[in-house]
């Protein structure tokens, strides 16, 4: 549902890229491909294809690291910011619609279950380093 809401809207973009947009607009501009292959739990392989997509798509750049000469921060372009806010819109308005029938205090123990499951997923994570 939330997919099919993202695809019917002007300049969103898909959730898996919505995730990566997140995570390097949310450092401000301090990111790194590491940094997302950590938020998103993938590889850091996997975080590089996908990041080097998002460059050529012109929704992220990437600019030196100041003292790793191998390493680069991750920012958000123009674009990528209007994809981020368009997607972001989108997204919260389908949340909004699946969620409608839930009083206050339900969806409140709901966002409580959830943050405990991102916990120990990310636990997880942690585990396999």
């Amino acid at each position: 549902m939330v997919e099919r809401r993202l695809r019917a809207t002007e300049g969103a973009v898909s959730l898996g890229r919505f995730e990566v947009l997140r995570t390097v607009g949310g450092a401000d501009g301090a990111a790194r491909v590491q940094d997302v292959a950590a938020a998103l739990l993938i590889t850091v392989g996997a975080a590089s294809r996908i990041v080097e997509r998002l460059v050529a798509d012109g929704l992220i750049e990437r600019a030196p690291h100041e003292t790793d000469r191998r390493s680069h921060h991750l920012r958000l372009s123009p674009a990528g910011r209007r994809a981020s806010d368009a997607t972001t819109t989108a997204f919260d308005a389908a949340l909004a619609d699946a969620f409608r029938g839930l009083d206050d205090d339900r969806l409140a123990a709901l966002h409580e279950l959830l943050r405990e499951a991102d916990d120990a997923l990310a636990h997880l994570g942690d585990a396999d380093s």
